[in-house]
């Protein structure tokens, strides 16, 4: 009784997921509460309900994706994490499933990865021509870093894979220092850490260096051992790629200093950085051309001009939206980067700088993708607004 019960609403589960990768989503969540759950779908960065089930029947969809996943069905207290694959449509999607004990039960993320759904060409990653010339001339030089940076969920990953992509030649020995790797390129050496194992960032690294590389990706910086490794291997003739978690392009120089990199390691060794954004794209087959009001013009000093906004219609589920591409500002460090940065000087103080050189800011590229019809203003407002 108990495995038919099981299949029936392993059944139940394979349709939603079979759905949302239909929609696009990303993530699928079951937020447990007192009565019952709530199930949500993350499409273009935001959550939409598509359901509430009752809570025996949650209990029940909780069991489903453990088994489905390797989890244990016994353990209800704590944390755990684990990974399934799936056939939809015939085609393999790759599920990452976080489990999390709360008050009245426990929630469940599934994290979609389609490779299908993957896009790896940086030719699409929403660079202006001007951008898209300076990232590959970056990554054209033999050595240095170049660092991608930005909040949680704002793409970072997926810009290092498409660079990545563009690097993997044959000509080239490729390789990537991942936690955990969320898609496989073939060609490139992917390595996952295990720092159970002393498989560590850092020592990782180290090992790769005797591999003869061209190009090391490393997933993240978190702590000086791997930002120190990380600078030897690019002053020594090596190409370095990484991400950090930063609000802007200039924080990215302060946070290395922070971690303990000397202000002339940071000039020598990092070619450049990119801040990144995710804004949403507006739906071609709905948008509405409107002019916003004084007031709005006024406190983003913008010019008077017609611009986009979201509608909705069939085609984009009446969202107004389909898709999402990045906003960005490229800063490359160099002399006076280091004379500030021995002075102490603060972000507010080397932005300043910055833009008075030149650097267009996130915000006034997602302006220019507003007026370019690709996005909303709303959608530039709420992704760059507190970094203008």
């Amino acid at each position: 009784m108990k495995s038919d019960k099981r299949e029936k609403f392993s059944t139940v589960i394979n349709k939603l997921i079979c759905d949302s990768v239909k929609k696009r989503a990303t993530d699928i969540h079951f937020n447990c509460f007192e009565s019952d759950a709530k199930i949500r779908i993350r499409v273009d960065g935001v959550l939409q309900t598509v359901g509430t089930i009752a809570k025996k029947e949650y209990l029940e969809i909780c069991d489903a994706l453990k088994e489905m996943s390797g989890l244990s069905m016994d353990e209800k207290r704590l944390p755990q994490d684990g990974r399934c694959l799936l056939s939809i449509e015939k085609k393999p999607v790759d599920l990452r499933v976080s489990v999390m004990p709360c008050v009245f039960g426990e929630n469940i993320c599934l994290g979609i990865l389609s490779k299908e759904a993957l896009c790896l060409d940086i030719g699409k990653a929403g660079f202006s021509e001007h951008q898209l010339g300076t990232v590959r001339k970056w990554c054209g030089k033999p050595n240095g870093i170049v660092l991608v940076t930005g909040p949680a969920g704002s793409g970072k990953t997926t810009v290092e894979y498409m660079i990545l992509n563009e690097l993997n030649k044959e000509s080239s020995n490729v390789f990537s220092v991942e936690d955990p790797v969320e898609y496989t390129i073939p060609g490139v050496n992917q390595v996952q850490i295990n720092p159970r194992a002393g498989l560590t960032f850092s020592s990782t690294i180290r090992a790769i260096l005797r591999q003869d590389p061209d190009v090391v990706m490393v997933g993240e910086i978190r702590d000086f051992e791997t930002v120190q490794i990380m600078v030897e291997t690019a002053i020594t003739g090596h190409l370095v790629l990484s991400t950090l978690h930063t609000n802007t392009a200039t924080e990215a120089v302060l946070r290395l200093k922070d971690l303990g990199l000397e202000p002339f390691l940071i000039k020598d060794a990092v070619t450049g950085i990119i801040n990144q954004r995710l804004v949403r794209i507006l739906c071609k087959e709905c948008r509405e051309k409107y002019v916003p009001d004084d007031i709005t013009l006024q406190h983003f000093k913008l010019k008077k001009q017609e611009y986009y906004k979201a509608a909705g219609c069939k085609s984009c589920n009446s969202t107004g939206y389909r898709g999402r591409c990045g906003i960005y500002e490229l800063y490359e460090p160099g002399h006076t980067t280091m004379n500030m940065l021995l002075k102490g000087c603060s972000d507010e103080e080397l932005r300043g700088h910055a833009l008075g050189e030149g650097m267009i800011s996130l915000f006034q590229d997602g302006v220019s993708k507003a007026e370019q019809g690709i996005t909303s203003l709303e959608e530039v407002i709420r992704a760059a607004s507190g970094v203008i």
